[in-house]
């Protein structure tokens, strides 16, 4: 149990856009009476390297294109890696392992140095199990750049100011920022630090159709509850109210109030909501990804990854959140196109 509240907390406690989850594409029923899904290996491998290596500036970006917006590039600190000079020693007894790396983190866009012909690029002492990025301590931005290193050499890497055993290798190829000496826990491979930057979607048209009156007309047979209900003009195309508690009234926690509109979707099995709730201070409603003023509304936007999950919108007593579906399927503009749609219900 301890172990399940710590990744829960784990989760709670992250950033905002900083919640993952990541998908495998293009799944196939398989296995005996289609018990089983498949998928293929590049696909598995796809989905690996995303979640290995989440881009957590793509929240923003995906917001601002969906509010047609210019997405704001977050200003860094970070050199450019061609600013972080670095030499790399062998720090194990396999041969060519400060070669190959050194060739993989100049591929990365790492400026590499080396030592002169007659100097081997190994270090006194064979036995480094994890890979060490030394800094220069004398030189501003080393340790910067020796940390963007640590990150570029993945796990099991550790940071420290160069040792003085080391000096001499550093002196002799031109007194780089760092020196990466690499370990026999290296897996191999380099990281390129721009690689795994996720493309800006593109806008596109909202995905919507009339709400015909359904939900209206099932708004008002509820009882009166203590806050303005709103009604939506427009749903997501193809949607239907769900005939299982399509509009459904209760209080989740004692003093306030909630409706639930659901809709369902797609093959009938997909379903998105429209929440409307005087609770404002649930615990769904922290940790957003961004606030913008639309139309004269103030939104709330929660997005897991590119695509937005939750838009907010509090108006006087009452908070309105559309949500999508367990996958996200609803586009970006067409969660915002509900959400601006939303009005007063009426008599």
């Amino acid at each position: 149990m301890s172990e399940i509240q710590s990744y829960v907390g784990l989760g709670y406690h992250l950033p905002a856009g900083h919640l993952f989850r990541v998908n495998v594409d293009n799944l196939q029923a398989c296995g005996i009476q289609n018990a089983e899904l498949c998928g293929s290996q590049s696909d598995v491998n796809a989905a690996v390297d995303s979640f290995m290596h989440p881009d957590v500036t793509i929240a923003s970006r995906a917001n601002a294109v969906a509010l047609g917006r210019k997405p704001v590039v977050p200003k860094t600190t970070e050199l450019k890696p061609s600013e972080i000079t670095t030499l790399v020693l062998n720090g194990t007894t396999t041969a060519g392992l400060a070669r190959d790396t050194s060739y993989k983190l100049a591929v990365a866009g790492f400026h590499t140095v080396q030592l002169p012909s007659t100097v081997y690029a190994n270090t006194p002492s064979p036995t480094y199990s994890s890979n060490y990025v030394y800094y220069d301590s004398v030189q501003p931005n080393a340790k910067q750049g020796a940390q963007q290193l640590k990150s570029a050499m993945g796990a099991n890497t550790l940071v420290a100011p160069l040792p003085p055993d080391l000096a001499s290798f550093a002196q002799q190829s031109g007194n780089p920022l760092t020196l990466v000496v690499v370990g026999s826990s290296f897996g191999g491979d380099v990281i390129d630090p721009t690689a795994h930057l996720v493309k800006t979607p593109t806008h596109t048209a909202p995905s919507v159709g009339s709400d015909f009156g359904a939900t209206s007309a099932a708004l008002r047979q509820i009882r009166k509850v203590a806050f303005p209900v709103l009604t939506p003009t427009v749903i997501a195309k193809n949607s239907r109210l769900s005939s299982l508690e399509g509009v459904r009234v209760f209080k989740p926690v004692p003093h306030k109030g909630e409706i639930a509109i659901s809709y369902v979707t797609g093959a009938g099995n997909i379903y998105w909501q429209i929440i409307q709730s005087n609770w404002t201070d649930a615990p769904i409603l922290r940790h957003a990804t961004g606030k913008y003023r639309v139309r004269g509304r103030n939104f709330t936007l929660y997005t897991t990854g590119g695509h937005i999950h939750m838009v907010v919108w509090r108006r006087g007593p009452a908070a309105y959140w559309v949500v999508n579906t367990l996958r996200d399927e609803l586009s970006n503009e067409t969660m915002l196109a509900i959400a601006k749609g939303l009005k007063p219900l009426g008599k």
